[in-house]
């Protein structure tokens, strides 16, 4: 028996839209080429195509189901009260306020590409209110951990990875692994969707020195090349993982080349990595950590121990303009910013380590 798909977990793909709703869309994504402009949105990432589709979607088949189309096309009622309050009410109950936002700001979005002639101020005011309950359910850190106070997180959860009684040696595998991504991460903050696509031999390249870690353009948001060595501080455990930990994990032709492989035959996705470092985070630190706060901590923390060089977050975090990181812009290289946050890092855990010794 087929199970219900809700829709407001299931929306409805591209090619089921409504014949009028998928002309505006096919329209405004047509790429451009020597002779005609693309459309509106041609200049999307394609990850952003499917990510506005996917809330679209959403939206779609909730006002198809509830008869608010006319003639298999939108109409100014969808955007009104009775409508957008029963479209609202039923996300919130489904998802986590910031899930939420995150597909009302899509929706959004795609409304003002394919109907700018529909009146959105609802649905902005929507947005704005539920942008305050976000951040206010958002505020479970009271304190931000230091890069230092993650990079020891990892480093551990590594040296205890065989602490844990498990039935399956695997699992204790997927705990130092684990523990690697939390201590590369706090050293080099790249966003969630980077670490979750590297591949060895595509994105780490072993057979420089150091090994070299790095990106396309294509396949980084901001669209401009990221590339870095492995950290100095993690060699012996890149090593390890590699000789004697990644292999326990490798199973399957398709996870060959995987640098971070999940426990089930297939590379771990941004959602795997997501929940591995939140759970790991809240056992050691006693509060959850999500990877965006890896990049959180970096910034704070370069704005903090020398405020003169604030500018130097926006490289680091591979931001076009510094007004991104909540202050004035960048000035430098990002490759520069790059190796200067590693210093940085450097001398703070070397600080650390002497102090505990001592």
């Amino acid at each position: 028996m087929a199970r219900h798909q809700n829709s407001m977990t299931v929306g409805l793909s591209v090619a089921q839209w409504p014949a009028p709703i998928r002309k505006r869309w096919l329209e405004a994504t047509t790429e451009g080429d020597v002779l005609f402009d693309g459309g509106a949105a041609s200049h999307w990432r394609a990850k952003t195509r499917h990510t506005n589709a996917q809330a679209f979607g959403q939206f779609i088949r909730f006002m198809q189901e509830h008869s608010l189309l006319e003639s298999e096309d939108l109409c100014p009622d969808c955007l009104k009260e009775p409508a957008l309050r029963h479209f609202v009410d039923q996300l919130r109950n489904r998802v986590a306020p910031a899930s939420a936002l995150s597909l009302l700001r899509r929706t959004s979005a795609v409304l003002r590409l394919l109907y700018p002639e529909l009146d959105r101020s609802l649905l902005k005011l929507a947005i704005t209110r539920l942008d305050h309950t976000a951040k206010a359910n958002g505020k479970a850190l009271s304190v931000l951990p230091s890069p230092d106070e993650l990079l020891l997180v990892g480093l551990d959860l590594m040296g205890s990875w065989q602490d844990r009684a498990v039935h399956d040696r695997r699992i204790n595998a997927a705990d130092y692994r684990n523990g690697l991504i939390i201590a590369f991460l706090a050293l080099r903050p790249i966003r969630l969707g980077n670490l979750a696509q590297m591949q060895i031999g595509r994105h780490i390249d072993l057979a420089t020195q150091p090994v070299r870690v790095a990106f396309e353009d294509f396949e980084v948001k901001g669209r401009k090349m990221l590339a870095f060595d492995w950290p100095k501080e993690l060699e012996e455990q890149l090593g390890f993982y590699l000789s004697d930990i990644r292999p326990m994990l490798v199973h399957h032709p398709r996870v060959l080349r995987a640098m971070w492989p999940s426990l089930h035959n297939r590379p771990m996705n941004e959602s795997g990595i997501y929940t591995a470092i939140a759970k790991a985070t809240r056992s050691r630190l006693g509060y959850k950590v999500t990877p965006h706060i890896f990049r959180d901590s970096a910034a704070t923390f370069i704005s903090e121990l020398v405020p003169e060089r604030a500018h130097l977050a926006a490289g680091v975090l591979q931001h076009a303009s510094f007004k991104t990181t909540r202050a004035h812009y960048i000035r430098g290289q990002q490759h520069n910013a790059v190796c200067r946050y590693r210093d940085l890092i450097d001398r703070i855990v070397q600080e650390t380590f002497d102090e505990r010794i001592n």
